[in-house]
């Protein structure tokens, strides 16, 4: 069997995060394959777009082949932030609710492994 490994970096997709995703796309070789974990609806508080108008957006603008992941394996505790709780118990109660039509084209989608 001939395996193809990857690295997986997995990133909670934040501020942070997304600008050393964004720094570093150049160099991202065909041997790399990032995860990319989103837990709240919208990045922001303030944020009066959709979670579709948002995401959608911002992921195509990346470019590159990526993991997409809402972890719903993350334990929900009293002191998990409030819209992380919300939006990751939605998830879990219909994964309906996850609406990214964009994704499914993105030029980076990966259909098989």
């Amino acid at each position: 069997m001939n395996f193809k490994f990857k690295y997986v970096p997995a990133l909670r997709y934040r501020q942070e995060e997304k600008g050393a995703l964004n720094a570093l796309a150049q160099h991202i070789t065909s041997k790399t394959l990032p995860l990319i974990e989103i837990v709240k609806e919208t990045p922001n508080i303030r944020s009066t777009k959709s979670f579709e108008e948002i995401y959608s957006k911002e992921l195509d603008a990346l470019q590159m082949p990526f993991l997409l992941d809402f972890p719903m394996y993350l334990p929900l505790a009293k002191s998990t932030i409030v819209e992380v709780t919300n939006f990751l118990t939605a998830v879990q109660a219909d994964v309906k609710v996850i609406k990214i039509h964009t994704i499914s084209s993105h030029p980076g989608q990966i259909n098989e492994f």
